[in-house]
């Protein structure tokens, strides 16, 4: 008998790290051969907070940890686990401020396809809200 945790080991997706393109589902609708809207979205985007930490992002430019954790008021670990989702999709860059006897600072920004990929997943969305 296979017990609930090896089933449900079994249904869960390969980690986000593992994989380095955007998770854009390009699925065609088989009734007409046209992409629908919803599967334009961007998966490593559209969880809430990263679709947070891009935004606060695209509108400061770039930001520290502290200040990221501040306005989408998650936990470290939250945040640091998203944020390496981010990396690895390359849409966020990171880099670490030295200060004198403390320890540095960690400062993230997006990249230019963190720019691209935001930008298309907000035109996926206008697609959604207003249909042609």
């Amino acid at each position: 008998m296979v017990s609930k945790a090896m089933a449900m080991d079994q249904a869960l997706p390969a980690h986000p790290r593992k994989e380095k393109t955007p998770r854009v589902a390009a699925a065609v609708d088989n009734t007409d051969g046209m992409t629908r809207p919803l599967d334009l979205l961007d998966d490593v985007i559209h969880q809430k907070v990263r679709l947070g930490i891009m935004s606060c992002l695209l509108a400061t430019s770039e930001a520290e940890f502290a200040f990221l954790k501040s306005a989408l008021m998650v936990s470290d670990g939250n945040l640091s686990t998203h944020l390496s989702v981010l990396e690895d999709a390359g849409y966020v860059a990171s880099s670490k401020i030295q200060a004198v006897k403390r320890p540095g600072k960690s400062r993230y920004a997006l990249t230019s396809s963190g720019r691209l990929a935001f930008a298309a997943y907000v035109a996926a969305l206008e697609s959604l809200v207003r249909p042609e």
